[in-house]
């Protein structure tokens, strides 16, 4: 009877350490597979589109943020705040640009460019109107650098014409 009641305990033992072993290999299975959708890496056509979507979405900010031409000292600081914010996802894109080869970076920046050629003729002459009511202005240039925010993502090009903001960002 002993002899049962231990051969059955072994077996509910070994059943109990088989199904855990299952649940710890399925969470194990389910945790790389999470992990390596988390780090799918974005194509060099999609790194491309969403840089130009930042791009039209920024000017689009810029617009709305001008309206009604708001005094240069209020509108400066929010201005400021909002271009540091597309160049972090810009410089995060830029990262993510480095790591392809030359074929890679040409095909993101013909994505890019695809994009940019889609924006509305209207957006453009909004920026460039709201970008007028502040010209040699300090605030004015600042507008003005929205133009070209496109640059924190191909690094070569940024430490070229912007080597002190380069260096500020660790490129």
């Amino acid at each position: 009877m002993l002899k049962k009641i231990s051969l059955f305990a072994l077996m509910l033992a070994a059943i109990t350490f088989a199904a855990c072993a299952g649940e710890q290999a399925e969470q194990q299975d389910t945790e790389e597979e999470s992990g390596e959708a988390a780090s799918a890496e974005m194509t060099p056509e999609q790194i491309g589109d969403a840089a130009g979507q930042l791009y039209a979405q920024a000017m689009q900010e810029v617009v709305d943020l001008l309206e009604g031409q708001p005094e240069a000292e209020e509108v400066t600081p929010k201005l400021e705040e909002l271009k540091e914010s597309y160049v972090q996802k810009l410089v995060e894109l830029g990262h993510k640009r480095e790591a392809l080869d030359e074929s890679g970076r040409s095909t993101v920046d013909r994505s890019t460019m695809a994009v940019l050629g889609r924006i509305s003729p209207d957006l453009y002459e909004a920026y460039r109107a709201a970008q007028r009511n502040y010209a040699g202005s300090e605030t004015g240039n600042l507008i003005a650098s929205f133009n070209t925010i496109t640059q924190y993502m191909n690094f070569e090009l940024l430490k070229r014409q912007e080597p002190a903001e380069a260096e500020r960002l660790g490129l």
